[in-house]
C-alpha cells in the first residue's frame, strides 16, 4: 500500500502506518512514525529503527526530523531491544536535536545498559549537547559519580539547567538547599522554566516537597502531568486493590487526587494567559447595557483574552444567560469557530449540569482521530458529562451519557481523558456506570488512572462509602 501526499487521515492502524513509511512524501512518513510511536504499536520497532538510521531526508540546517521523530516513537513503545540503536545515534549523527530525543528515550525506557554511553558522550567534545537531558537521565538512573562534572551548571546562563542540576544534587544528596532552588524556579518570569522546575520537581520531590507545584502559575496540563508523576511515586509504594480491600488513600494522597480531579475538570487555565491588564468591563458598564446581543458580543470579546480574568468572567456572563435559555449558549456554539471562545462554551456547558448540553458535550469528546489535540476541551467535556448523567431525570440522556463515557474510559490515548471518564461515571455511580468501571479496571495500565478507577467502584459500596471519601475528592 502506498499513501499519496496529503492522505494523512489513511494512517489509521498499525499496517497502514508501516506502508505509509515506504511514502516518498516525508511529511506522511514522519506522521507514519508519530502514529506508531503514539499507538505503542511494538511490531513497528524494527521499521522504525530503520528510519532512526535513515539519512536521506535531510533539512537545510542538518536537522534530521523524522529520525527524530523515530528516537521518540521508540521511547514512547518502550522496547529495550532498541536501546543500543538509540546510543548510536549519539556517535553517528551530529543533530543535536536527534540526539536529545534519543537520550530522552533512553531515560523512557528506564535501562541502566545506557549510563556508560551516556557518561562517555558528556564527557565528549560535542558542541552544545543537551545538557539538561543528560542531566536528567542522570538524576533517573542515579549516576552520581559525575557531580564535579555537573557542579558548574549551578551557574549556568539557563535557568532550566540550573534546575536540573539541583534536582541531581537534591536527588543525590537530600540537601534542602537544592530544593529551594527549584521552588525559587517556579517563580521565575520565563513561563518555560517555570515549568521545566515543576518538572524537576516531579522528577524528585515527595507530596509534602512539590506541593508548590499546585499553587504555581502553570497550565493546567503541565500541573497534571507533574502531579500525576509525584503521585505514582508514592501511590506505588502501598499497592491497593481498592475494589475488594478496606484499605485507602492516606489522606493526604487523597487530597492530591482530588487536586487531580480538579485540574481534569478545568480548561480556562489550560494555556499560559496573562495574569494582568484584564479587559473585563466594570459592573456599572455591564448594567448599562444589559442586553443580550451585547452581552453575548462581550463574553465572546472576553474569552479571546489572553488574561484568565477575563475568561472566567466571560464564562461567568454566558453561564447567566445559560440559566435563562440553554439555547442562547447552544445557538452560539453551533455558528462559533475561536477555539478559545469554544473552549469557554464547553466549561460553561460543562459546569450548568443542563442535559440539553448533553450531546455537544458527546460530540466535544470526538473519537480516535482527535487524540492528538484539543485535550482539554475533550476531558471538560466528560467531566460535564458525569455531572448531567447524575442529575438529570431523563433515563435515556443519562443511558447515552454512560455509553460514551464506556468508551471514553477505555479507547483514548490521553489518560487526562480516560482519568475524567473514571471521575464522571464516579459521579454517576449507576449500574451500567459501575460496570463500565469494572471493565476499565480489569485493562486499565496506567496506575494513577486506575487507582482512581477503583476508588470510584470501592466507593459504591454502601457499607465503606464514608471511610473512603474522607479526602473529599470530587
Amino acid at each position: 500500500m502506498r499513501l499519496q501526499p496529503g492522505l494523512l487521515s489513511l494512517i489509521n492502524s498499525e499496517q497502514s502506518a508501516l506502508a505509509a513509511l515506504e511514502s516518498n512524501d516525508p511529511s506522511i512518513r514522519y506522521h507514519a512514525a508519530w502514529w506508531l510511536g503514539k499507538n505503542r504499536a511494538k511490531n513497528s520497532v524494527p521499521a522504525l529503527i530503520r528510519c532512526l538510521h535513515d539519512r536521506g531526508e535531510e533539512t537545510s540546517t542538518g536537522g534530521f526530523p523524522l529520525r527524530r521523530q523515530a528516537a521518540r516513537s521508540l521511547g514512547l513503545i518502550g522496547d529495550k531491544s532498541c536501546i543500543g540503536e538509540l546510543v548510536k545515534t549519539l556517535a553517528t549523527s551530529n543533530d543535536i536535536q536527534l540526539h536529545e530525543a534519543s537520550i530522552r528515550s533512553l531515560i523512557n525506557l528506564g535501562s541502566q545498559k545506557c549510563v556508560d554511553p551516556l557518561i562517555n558522550y558528556f564527557n565528549s567534545n560535542v558542541r552544545e549537547k543537551p545538557t539538561e537531558a543528560l542531566i536528567e537521565a542522570f538524576t533517573r538512573f542515579q549516576v552520581w559519580s559525575v557531580q564535579d562534572q555537573i557542579r558548574p551548571y549551578f551557574l549556568d546562563d539557563s535557568a532550566r539547567i540550573q534546575g536540573a542540576a539541583s534536582a541531581y544534587f537534591f536527588a543525590c544528596t537530600s540537601n534542602k538547599d537544592y530544593l529551594k532552588k527549584i521552588l525559587s524556579l517556579l517563580n521565575h518570569d520565563n513561563p518555560f522554566a517555570r515549568q521545566a522546575a515543576a518538572f524537576d520537581l516531579a522528577r524528585v520531590a515527595t507530596l509534602d516537597e512539590g506541593l508548590a507545584i499546585q499553587n504555581a502559575t502553570l497550565p493546567n496540563t503541565i500541573k497534571m502531568h507533574a502531579i500525576k508523576e509525584i503521585l505514582t511515586r508514592s501511590m506505588t509504594q502501598n499497592c491497593v486493590d481498592f475494589r475488594n480491600k478496606s484499605e485507602s488513600l492516606s489522606r493526604q494522597e487523597q487530597e492530591w487526587m482530588t487536586t487531580l480531579d480538579q485540574l481534569v475538570a478545568e480548561t480556562m487555565s489550560g494555556h499560559l494567559l496573562n495574569q494582568e491588564n484584564p479587559i473585563a468591563p466594570s459592573p456599572d458598564r455591564s448594567k448599562e447595557k444589559n442586553s443580550i446581543p451585547f452581552i453575548l458580543d462581550d463574553a465572546v470579546t472576553l474569552l479571546k483574552s489572553r488574561s484568565l480574568h477575563d475568561r472566567e468572567y466571560g464564562v461567568k456572563l454566558l453561564s447567566d444567560l445559560s440559566h435563562q435559555s440553554p439555547d442562547i449558549v447552544l445557538t452560539l456554539h453551533q455558528k462559533e469557530t475561536d477555539q478559545d471562545v469554544i473552549m469557554g462554551l464547553i466549561k460553561v456547558m460543562a459546569s450548568t449540569g443542563c442535559s440539553e448540553y448533553a450531546t455537544v458535550l458527546m460530540e466535544a469528546i470526538g473519537l480516535e482521530i482527535a487524540n492528538h489535540c484539543q485535550g482539554n476541551i475533550r476531558r471538560v467535556a466528560a467531566c460535564g458529562l458525569g455531572r448531567i448523567g447524575s442529575e438529570t431525570a431523563e433515563p435515556l440522556v443519562c443511558s447515552q451519557i454512560v455509553s460514551k463515557l464506556t468508551w471514553t474510559i477505555v479507547h483514548p490515548e490521553d489518560w487526562g481523558l480516560r482519568y475524567g471518564a473514571a471521575a464522571a461515571l464516579d459521579q454517576i455511580a449507576n449500574h451500567e456506570a459501575q460496570e463500565s468501571l469494572n471493565h476499565a479496571y480489569e485493562i486499565e495500565n496506567d496506575f494513577v488512572v486506575k487507582t482512581r478507577i477503583g476508588l470510584a467502584l470501592f466507593r459504591t459500596k454502601p457499607a465503606h462509602v464514608n471511610h473512603v471519601t474522607q479526602g473529599s475528592m470530587s
